[in-house]
């Protein structure tokens, strides 16, 4: 598996042996993963976090992914190993309640007609809506005791910061996370567009890949009929 000093060489190489440019490079491998973090990508998947209610409390800032599944999991470091803040999930796509046997799917709100719900509202029970903002999840009626809350959603994935750190992107998408970085190393730390732009043109082409690769995953293989 690729590991962030693996990707430190690789992307040496591709700026002609540049090996004194190190932390300038590791900077930029990090920079890369955070910009292609923020996309809802089939790579940021991951199914079954638990947010774990309090009775009394409306909204959570923290989720344990460490429960769920998530692409490249087992031993490729991509698993988060602790709890996370919930503002790393960048979109959720599924959530429920589980008691026991039960499981009791939550509908999604938008934030404005969740405050409504609140408003002035002091009821508490068993969650029936959510609704996601500024880092947190909101759910309502506000708990009334202890729940867990199943959550599937995408997620930013961890950025690699020692040596022997591996990552999704790494594992998935190599060549991806090699030519912008050695794009930004070129345009910013060189000051070489020309260079910048060769690496640019590797970069859409892997990126063009990946989008279509996402594509293929989620669609259904089914025209539909259109009137004219």
């Amino acid at each position: 598996m690729a590991t962030l000093s693996t990707v430190r060489a690789n992307v040496a190489d591709l700026l002609r042996g540049r090996t004194d440019l190190a932390s300038q490079i590791d900077a930029e491998i990090q920079n890369t993963i955070r910009q292609y973090n923020r996309r809802v990508n089939w790579l940021t998947e991951r199914r079954g976090g638990t947010v774990t209610t309090v009775a009394g409390t409306t909204w959570y800032s923290t989720i344990d992914l460490t429960t769920g599944k998530g692409f490249g999991d087992s031993t490729t470091g991509t698993t988060p190993t602790s709890t996370e803040d919930f503002k790393n999930i960048i979109k959720v796509i599924y959530a429920k309640l589980e008691q026991g046997a039960i499981d009791w799917p939550l509908t999604r709100v938008s934030y404005d007609e969740f405050e409504r719900l609140v408003e002035g509202n002091a009821v508490q029970g068993t969650p029936d809506y959510y609704t996601t903002f500024a880092g947190e999840i909101g759910l309502w009626p506000t708990p009334g005791t202890v729940y867990s809350i199943y959550v599937s959603a995408f997620w930013k994935p961890i950025i690699p910061t020692t040596d022997s750190d591996e990552s999704v992107w790494f594992d998935e998408n190599l060549e991806l996370i090699e030519m912008s970085t050695a794009r930004r190393v070129a345009f910013k730390w060189l000051h070489d567009p020309e260079l910048a732009g060769t690496f640019a043109l590797g970069e859409k082409e892997q990126d063009d890949l990946l989008l279509a690769e996402g594509a293929s995953r989620t669609t259904t293989a089914r025209l539909k009929p259109t009137l004219f």
